[in-house]
């Protein structure tokens, strides 16, 4: 019995101690395997991170602090929450289009992190590693990145242009939200885009707030005006045995475009304004000789459009086939059916053709609208536009080239690669509604990660020649070389401090004008003179004379536009009223332009009045006058030659 009942009490003791073993055993085997399943997760929410807003929810604060030489330090602040309870980040990596970011900092905790940062021609990669875990349904880990960029602002002259770019990875964040604060000294915001929700002070400071802008570009300007300083060089050659003509594109006035010149040596022969508004100078070049045009000028771009330069409106030239805007090929009238807006067709362009010089180190040519759509993985800025230009003209929208100067701090982000001294080139459409012609840059719309250069331009692009009723003629500053100086600069771009206002100064000078050497009595001709380097528009001349019994009378007394150093002629009559014999007479002229009058006071103009029938007299009458007199003599020269082979 007792031995029974001690082996009893003996199995009742191991049992229990088995009992403790067990629960301890399976405890620590579930425990085990609980830590072998986070960890399982945690691997597979690190591969995950190429989707996350599966398992997680991203928020981003996006703050661009400018200080003021404009240089940018910017501060991402990400809050990351855990979607699921068993699912946590253990790694993140945050990728930009720059590639020199300086002082990289990652805060976490109140700690600083050590990131991975990997920098090449595509841009910077920064990869963090979490020191520790955040496990839980809700929990959320914030942490920021930040660094200083030296390409998001740039100060030029009295300009601060931001250009803050799309980010790669906008889709996955639930939130963003974007900040923007500048020096109150760099003044008012001149134009911003998209606008913002906000814009207060705050410690001397404009702050401009974007809210939900899913990490969309953004461009922001401060200032509405810049002023550049030119020195051009035109290379005339010519290498014939006789006289020859050449003429040169010099930078034009445009809605957006107000140019001086300060000197041009030597001085052109003529100044004349072409059907798209360029600025022709002619000059004629000796037989085999050479003459280089050196010309300074200062150049003021405005983002609204300057009212005062007449704008010309398009012909039916501007809508029709070119050499390289070949508008009724078939891809382009296949494209043209879905791309028919200025908007679609400058997105299809900007989304479809790939920046590269791959070809122009190759000594490619230039391929014109559809070949570059045919062949899109190596386009220029030239490609860009022609395939601009095509399909708006396909689309029955007027539109043409304008070729210039590209100014940019960061030349891969902007850049310039027209055939020449690194020129750039773009387009431009007609706005029926608007009655202007909009600029629009789909190479740097394609180059800078989105920046919108459609609905906002900018002050960086000066035209140098247009190219509308032919796509490739006149040439800009930069194109004119002579055999053995392709490789000279000739086109050289600062910023300018200033522009000179100035008033409009001419001179006038009136001559008889003459049949045969013989001066017709009371016919004229006005010669008026622009002694400025600066154009000026809807001139009008008047005549006055100190003799009331003489009528003065111009065959042309509105000049639409009088070019830096042109020379504008019309023909004058002065004649007698009433029945008398000629007589001289003087004449005080007065010459209005849009920004006021401008009287002349020097020596009295002397012409001859000449009788009443001198009112008829015009143009044409002295040139069939000259016709007729020259048949005459003819005939008469012929009569004697006739009569003295006779006798």
């Amino acid at each position: 019995m007792g031995y029974n009942g001690y082996s009893a009490e003996l199995l009742h003791n191991l049992m229990k101690q088995m009992l403790r073993f067990v629960t301890y055993f399976f405890r620590h085997i579930l425990a085990l395997a609980t830590l072998y399943l986070v960890l399982s997760t945690a691997s597979v929410a690190t591969a995950q991170t190429k989707n996350p807003t599966e398992n997680f929810d991203i928020s981003l604060t996006s703050t661009y602090t400018v200080d003021a030489v404009g240089v940018t330090k910017v501060k991402h602040t990400f809050d990351i929450t855990n979607k699921e309870p068993t699912i946590f980040l253990t790694q993140y990596a945050l990728k930009t289009s720059y590639p020199e970011l300086k002082n990289v900092i990652v805060r976490y905790n109140d700690d600083v992190l050590i990131p991975n940062v990997v920098q090449d021609d595509t841009g910077t990669s920064i990869a963090i590693d979490f020191p520790d875990e955040v496990v839980g349904q809700g929990k959320t880990r914030t942490f920021s990145i930040e660094y200083s960029n030296t390409n998001l602002s740039t100060l030029a002259g009295s300009v601060l242009e931001m250009h803050i770019p799309e980010l790669p990875e906008a889709v996955v964040y639930k939130k963003h939200e974007s900040k923007i604060i500048v020096p109150e000294s760099f003044g008012y915001p001149s134009r911003v885009n998209p606008e913002p929700q906000v814009v207060e002070t705050s410690n001397n400071a404009f702050v401009l707030t974007f809210q939900n802008n899913k990490g969309s570009a953004i461009t922001a300007l401060f200032g509405n005006t810049q002023i550049y300083s030119l020195t051009l060089r035109y290379q005339l050659e010519n290498s014939t045995s006789g006289t020859a003509l050449a003429q040169i594109a010099l930078p034009p006035d445009t809605s957006y475009q107000r140019i001086h010149i300060h000197s041009i040596d030597p001085t052109p022969d003529s100044v004349k304004k072409d059907s798209d508004g360029n600025w022709i100078a002619t000059y004629q070049i000796a037989p085999t000789s050479a003459t280089n045009v050196h010309v300074q000028a200062l150049a003021r771009i405005t983002l609204e459009p300057n009212l005062n330069v007449p704008i010309l409106k398009p012909s039916s030239r501007l809508v029709s086939k070119n050499e390289y805007w070949e508008t009724d090929s078939a891809l382009i009238q296949d494209l043209v059916r879905q791309y028919n807006t200025p908007k679609s067709i400058y997105d299809y362009i900007v989304k479809t053709l790939t920046y590269s010089t791959s070809y122009l180190d190759k000594g490619g040519t230039r391929l014109g609208g559809t070949k570059i759509l045919q062949n899109p993985e190596a386009a220029v800025c030239q490609d860009f536009s022609d395939a601009f230009v095509t399909l708006a003209r396909a689309a029955n929208i007027p539109a043409r080239l304008n070729l210039g100067y590209g100014y940019a701090e960061n030349s891969s982000l902007r850049p310039s690669s027209f055939q020449g001294d690194v020129l750039h080139a773009w387009p431009e459409y007609w706005d029926e509604t608007k009655q202007l012609w909009i600029p629009v840059d789909p190479t740097w719309g394609n180059t800078t990660g989105g920046i919108d250069y459609f609905n906002q331009f900018d002050l960086n692009h000066i035209v140098f020649a247009i190219n509308g009723e032919s796509s490739t003629t006149p040439y800009p500053a930069g194109s004119y070389k002579s055999n053995g100086n392709e490789a000279a600069q000739d086109v050289s771009v600062s910023l300018g401090t200033s522009f000179p206002e100035i008033e409009p100064q001419f001179s006038v000078t009136i001559q008889p004008k003459r049949v045969f050497g013989i001066p017709l009595p009371g016919v004229s001709t006005l010669s008026v003179q622009n002694e400025t380097g600066q154009a000026w528009y809807n001139a009008q001349v008047q005549l006055k004379s100190d003799d009331t019994s003489s009528v003065v009378k111009s065959s042309l007394t509105d000049f639409s536009v009088i070019l830096p150093y042109e020379i504008k002629t019309t023909t004058v009559t002065t004649y007698q009223n009433t029945i008398s014999l000629p007589k001289t007479v003087t004449l005080y002229p007065t010459i209005t332009v849009q920004n006021g009058t401008l009287s002349y006071d020097h020596q009295p103009i002397e012409v001859s009045s000449g009788p009443k029938i001198v009112e008829y007299i015009t143009d044409q009458t002295v040139i069939v006058a000259l016709a007729a007199s020259s048949v005459v003599l003819a005939l008469i020269a012929g009569s004697l030659l006739v009569l003295r082979q006779r006798r």
